[in-house]
């Protein structure tokens, strides 16, 4: 291979077309989407790299106005579409 010009677009400078809308913070985010019916969800997390859990005092999230659902491991199948 020669050591010619770069083709295409390798090895040139681009013009980012999405700066502007970055550095005006007028960016759309998919945080920033709603859609009609749609939830959200919060994964809680060990602090502890291969802590065993011996229980969930969930009494608070169940009393939270809103809540729509709590899922524990073990409680949804996933499988192959």
């Amino acid at each position: 291979m020669s050591a010619g010009k770069a083709k295409g677009y390798f090895g040139k400078p681009m013009k980012r077309v999405e700066d502007p809308r970055l550095i005006k913070g007028i960016a759309t985010y998919v945080d920033d989407i709603t859609l009609p019916g749609m939830l959200h969800a919060a994964v809680l997390r060990s602090p502890y790299a291969h802590a065993r859990i011996n229980n969930i005092k969930a009494d608070a999230a169940k009393a939270s106005p809103g809540r729509e659902r709590q899922v524990w491991p073990g409680a949804v199948r996933l499988t192959d579409a």
